[in-house]
C-alpha cells in the first residue's frame, strides 16, 4: 500500500543537491568567466535559493506562489517568497529528476495533458522534495496550470493557500480597479497572517526600484534593435528569470544595470556577444524547453542564430507606467501589460499579433521559432495567427519547434537541431525574396 501524502517525510537531499549544483556553475564562472552578468545571474540564483533554505533559520516566513503573484507586495511583508513551479522545476532539472517527479505526479492522477512545466511542481511536492512553506499564494491568470499547481502543492503541504483574483476580457480600467481591490485584500489578508503592519514606505521604494528596472528594459530594448545583435542567445532567458523571482530588489536592479551596461559597450563597439558572427535574427516566441538551454548556444555558435525580440519573456511595452506616489495602481499596471501575462489575457489581435510584427520589423528579423510546447493549453491557439501575420506583413517564416518545455523524451535536442538546420535554408529562401521585392 502506497503511503498516505500526509505520512510522507519531507526530504530536502534533492534540494541541497540542487544548491550545490548552482554553486558549482557559480565557481565554474568564476573561473573562468565570460560576462560579468552571466556571474550576477549564477549569484542570483544561488542567493534566492538559499534564502529558501534559511528562512526559518532567520526568523522569517516562507511564502510559495505561482507566476506573475504580486510578490513586490511579499517583499514589503520581509517575508521570504518562492515562484512554485521554478524552484520545484529546478530542483527536477539539475539534479535530472524530470521523469521522478512527473511519473509520481502521474501515479497520483495528474493525466500527461497536464503542461509538463507544472506537473514536476505537483510530482515533487507529492514526494515533499521542497521544503514547506507557510503559505501559499495563487494569482489567477491566462495560465491555469500557473495556478492550480500551486494549489496542488499546498493541498500536499497542508498549508493554507490565498488566491489573487485578475479578471480580464473586459474593459482595461474596470480590471485594473478590481487588481487594486484584490491586492489591498492581499495586504489585509497578510497584516493579520503575520502579524505585522504593512510597511507602505518599503513597498513604495519597492516600486521605485521596479520602475528603475522597466526603465532599463525600454533602454536595453533599443539597444537590441543594433546589428550585430549585441546580446547572447540565453540572455533573455536569464532576464526573464530575475524580474520573475525577485522584482523590485536592488540585486534585481544591478543585475540589469550590469546588462544594460554590457551591451551598449557592445553596440558602441560594433561587436557582437562571441566570436561567431551574426547570420540570422529570429524571434523567439514562448519558452525555450528548459531542459536544452544548450540549445541556444548552438544556435549562435555552430550557425550564427542570435534572438533579437521575444514578445513573451524580455518584450516591455513603453505603457508600463510605475510611479511609487502610487504603488498599487503601479503594480496593477505592471502585472497586466508586462511580458507573458499581456499576451495571455489579451486578444492576439490587440496585444501579440502587433508586438510581434512590431519586432520583426524594427529588429529586422529573418525569421522567428515559435516554441510550441505540446501540454500548453494556451499557447498553440496562437500558432497560426502568428505565423500567417508575420509571413503576410514581414515576410517572414516561422519554425514551430513541438517540444515538451519540461520533458526531453517528447523531443530531444538531436531532434530539435535537424530541424532548425532546415529552418535555415527557408530563411535563406525568404530572405532572398524579400531582396527580390524590395523589402530587405
Amino acid at each position: 500500500m502506497r503511503p498516505k501524502i500526509k505520512d510522507i517525510e519531507i526530504n530536502l537531499e534533492d534540494f541541497n543537491a540542487m544548491i550545490a549544483s548552482l554553486e558549482s556553475i557559480l565557481a565554474h564562472r568564476k573561473k573562468k568567466p565570460t560576462t560579468k552578468s552571466a556571474e550576477l545571474f549564477y549569484e542570483h540564483q544561488v542567493n534566492y535559493y538559499k534564502a529558501i533554505r534559511d528562512a526559518r533559520k532567520n526568523g522569517k516566513l516562507f511564502v510559495l506562489h505561482s507566476a506573475f503573484a504580486p510578490v513586490e507586495v511579499l517583499y514589503a511583508f520581509d517575508v521570504v517568497p518562492a515562484h512554485s513551479s521554478f524552484l520545484v522545476g529546478a530542483i527536477a532539472q539539475l539534479t535530472k529528476k524530470q521523469g521522478e517527479y512527473m511519473d509520481a505526479a502521474s501515479r497520483f492522477g495528474y493525466p500527461w495533458e497536464v503542461c509538463q512545466g507544472h506537473r514536476p511542481v505537483v510530482g515533487g511536492a507529492l514526494l515533499k522534495k521542497a521544503p514547506k512553506p507557510d503559505l501559499c499564494i495563487s494569482a489567477q491568470i491566462g495560465c491555469t496550470n500557473a495556478a492550480s499547481s500551486t494549489i496542488g502543492l499546498a493541498r500536499a503541504y497542508d498549508v493554507p493557500i490565498y488566491y489573487v483574483d485578475m479578471s480580464y476580457g473586459g474593459k482595461r480600467e474596470v480590471d485594473l480597479a478590481y487588481y487594486v481591490e484584490n491586492l489591498k485584500e492581499l495586504i489585509k489578508f497578510m497584516e493579520e497572517f503575520t502579524g505585522k503592519n504593512f510597511d507602505w514606505d518599503k513597498f513604495r521604494e519597492i516600486v521605485d526600484i521596479e520602475r528603475q528596472i522597466a526603465e532599463i528594459n525600454l533602454e536595453i530594448m533599443e539597444l537590441r534593435k543594433a546589428v550585430p545583435s549585441p546580446v547572447r542567445h540565453r540572455g533573455f532567458t536569464q532576464q526573464y528569470s530575475v524580474d520573475m523571482f525577485t522584482p523590485g530588489t536592488l540585486e534585481a536592479l544591478n543585475f540589469f544595470k550590469c546588462v544594460r551596461d554590457e551591451i551598449k559597450e557592445n553596440v558602441e563597439s560594433k561587436r557582437g556577444p562571441i566570436d561567431t558572427p551574426e547570420r540570422y535574427r529570429i524571434l523567439s516566441i514562448l519558452m525555450p524547453p528548459n531542459f536544452a538551454h544548450k540549445l541556444l548556444d548552438w544556435m549562435e555558435e555552430e550557425h550564427g542564430v542570435f534572438s533579437v525580440g521575444e514578445p513573451h519573456m524580455a518584450y516591455w511595452p513603453p505603457n508600463i507606467k510605475l510611479d511609487p506616489t502610487y504603488p498599487l495602481e503601479s503594480l496593477a499596471n505592471k502585472y497586466y501589460n508586462r511580458p507573458m501575462v499581456a499576451q495571455l489575457i489579451c486578444p492576439a489581435q490587440d496585444c501579440l499579433i502587433p508586438d510581434t510584427i512590431r519586432l520583426a520589423r524594427e529588429y529586422r528579423a529573418d525569421g522567428a521559432i515559435f516554441y510550441a510546447n505540446v501540454t500548453c493549453h494556451t499557447s498553440p491557439v496562437l500558432i497560426r495567427s502568428v505565423k500567417d501575420s508575420l509571413l503576410e506583413t514581414a515576410g517572414i517564416p516561422t519554425l514551430v519547434l513541438d517540444m515538451d518545455v519540461a520533458d526531453p523524451n517528447y523531443t530531444s535536442q538531436d531532434e530539435m537541431q535537424e530541424r532548425i538546420e532546415t529552418f535555415l535554408e527557408i530563411m535563406d529562401a525568404y530572405r532572398d525574396k524579400r531582396k527580390r521585392e524590395g523589402r530587405a
